[in-house]
């Protein structure tokens, strides 16, 4: 279905952050609390996210709970792009000037 056609069609994710939560109230344990880590892997394998990274202390509003942690990610994110980024560049400028 659609779902399968998430990842880019060249086969490359851009950088990736699977924040999830750590904590769940006595009433959603069990049952429901095993069907949302199964949607988590989903969600891994969908993003290409190297990891689930569980946030401790964190509930279903991880960005309220614990925002320097959300914070951190998406520096890192940027980190990670903008390397990423720059190595495109640097080969494509080689590229350049072989054939010059």
């Amino acid at each position: 279905a659609c779902l399968d056609r998430l990842p880019a069609a060249n086969g490359t994710h851009p950088p990736v952050r699977l924040l999830v939560r750590s904590n769940f109230p006595l009433t959603e344990r069990g049952g429901f609390e095993a069907m949302v880590r199964a949607l988590q892997r989903d969600w891994q394998r969908l993003t290409g996210a190297d990891r689930i990274e569980q946030v401790a202390g964190s509930g279903h509003y991880i960005q309220r709970e614990r925002p320097e942690a959300v914070s951190a990610a998406v520096e890192d994110l940027v980190l990670q792009f903008r390397a990423a980024r720059a190595q495109r560049r640097m080969r494509r400028d080689g590229q350049r000037a072989g054939k010059g």
